[in-house]
């Protein structure tokens, strides 16, 4: 199983979508993803609903889930709060 996880904190819920589906792409070398989890600040509530359309479209993966939240940890300890910040963990089978 192989495990990726990519965090963006630009400003725009579309340009964080783009960056971490462009990460994803290039990490996961043309396999779609088994799972998805998405993590996603309340900056971009105005917005959710565009996500899963997003990134089902883009990715393909076979389970997407998802949560907001005040903050979050990732991509080498790096902890987001004050400010937009979107996480993705993908699986992949190997």
């Amino acid at each position: 199983m192989k495990w990726i996880s990519t965090l963006s904190d630009a400003a725009s819920l579309p340009q964080a979508l783009e960056d971490v589906a462009a990460a994803a792409e290039e990490s996961l070398k043309g396999q779609k993803p088994d799972l998805c989890l998405v993590f996603i600040s309340s900056h971009f509530l105005s917005g959710y609903e565009t996500v899963i359309p997003f990134l089902q479209a883009r990715l393909g993966p076979r389970v997407i889930l998802g949560c907001s939240g005040g903050g979050v940890v990732g991509n080498g300890g790096k902890w987001r709060k004050s400010r937009p910040w979107l996480l993705r963990w993908r699986s992949c089978r190997m």
